[in-house]
């Protein structure tokens, strides 16, 4: 039997010994191990510091403590779970490997001695930030809150906006070292079968040690790029009822764990001039509003060319614009030329710099004399 496929044994002290194989108790000072006795029969608890709920482990304790150990022979652990253990989200484990999962995701385990079959506790509470307004997509209208960095909660927001038991997420563990939660999430009618597929097959296929980056080493592993289009495939957002929005249109949106931002795809060019206000707006308002940031883009794109074609050939320049352009020809030193480019990159970086690493108001300075 390989290491992967070991099952428990009913010595729990040949549980413990491969136990303390797979996990480092004793030496990593967060994963914890603690011996128990319930009446005369011995128990063992693994879980990691931090992340297991106290109350939920006492009240399991207080319902085990009083058991004496004939009750726990005759008892199996399925009837224990629905008899004394009166949590919900509890389950049942043989393999090690199962059980090494679920306790570094934040689960309890529990192995009983003479039993083969243990038990995993979801008692986890992951540390969570409060959910607020994203600072890139904020709103005059609409709601305030955004996802967060705890799939969890993300997932539940979403659902709160989408009541249809259509609306499938599908969750996968990527990674061989991190294990990173990779959720699926789409509507069962809507979503194109063919793409859904694909994106499933891809993301069970990543072959990585971790999603270091979360949402954008997914989709460097995921999304195929051509260097002759610069274009990005796929859109982010940090608003719930962003994604909530694309999944009615059918799109398919790919939560990672640790990470707010939500990946949507399929995309067009068109879904980048959205913003989150246009669906506060009545369709007039916010087809024309969508318009003008098209037009934007495309001047963004056309201003600069035409600056340089009515500059360099004068014929085309009507008289009201004569005033611009060099008045003089010549020529400018390559260095010089280098160093006019150059030069205002630096004030510009470092404002950008400045804005990254000092996120409030620098305050000014004055003399209270």
């Amino acid at each position: 039997m390989t290491r992967e496929n070991l099952k428990l044994t009913k010595s729990i002290a040949k549980n413990l010994e491969i136990i303390k194989q797979r996990l480092p108790i004793g030496k990593s000072f967060d994963i914890i191990g603690r011996e128990l006795l319930f009446d005369q029969t011995k128990a063992y608890l693994v879980f990691i510091d931090g992340f297991a709920k106290d109350d939920i482990m006492l009240y399991i304790l207080e319902e085990l403590q009083p058991l004496k150990s004939n009750e726990l022979s005759k008892i199996t652990i399925k009837k224990l779970l629905k008899q004394k253990i009166g949590y919900i989200e509890v389950g049942t484990f043989k393999e090690l490997k199962q059980m090494e999962t679920a306790v570094l995701s934040g689960a309890v385990a529990l192995i009983i001695d003479g039993d083969d079959e243990g038990i995993i506790i979801d008692a986890r509470e992951y540390p969570v930030r409060a959910s607020s307004e994203p600072d890139l997509e904020k709103v005059t209208r609409g709601s305030r809150d955004g996802l967060v960095e705890t799939i969890i909660f993300n997932t539940a927001l979403i659902r709160r906006r989408l009541r249809d038991p259509n609306l499938i997420f599908e969750i996968n563990s990527v990674g061989k070292r991190s294990q990173t939660d990779v959720v699926i999430a789409y509507i069962k009618d809507l979503a194109d079968e063919r793409l859904l597929k694909e994106i499933k097959d891809k993301v069970n296929s990543i072959d990585a040690d971790s999603l270091i980056m979360a949402e954008k080493t997914l989709e460097e592993f995921i999304i195929k790029k051509h260097w002759y289009n610069p274009l990005p495939q796929v859109r982010f957002t940090e608003r719930p009822d962003v994604v909530a929005a694309h999944l009615l249109e059918g799109h398919i949106a790919i939560i990672v764990d640790t990470s707010p931002s939500v990946m949507l795809l399929p995309v067009t060019i068109f879904h980048f001039t959205q913003h989150a206000e246009d669906y506060y707006h009545n369709v007039a308002v916010g087809t024309f509003i969508r318009w003008v940031r098209f037009l934007g883009m495309i001047a963004a794109f056309l201003i600069i060319p035409l600056w340089l074609l009515i500059v360099n050939n004068k014929e085309y320049m009507p008289d009201f614009l004569q005033f611009i352009g060099p008045k003089e020809t010549g020529t400018i030193p390559p260095f010089k030329n280098g160093k006019r480019y150059t030069w205002p990159l630096i004030p510009f970086d470092g404002k950008a710099l400045t804005n990254i690493l000092i996120r409030k108001p620098i305050p000014s300075i004055r003399n209270k004399d």
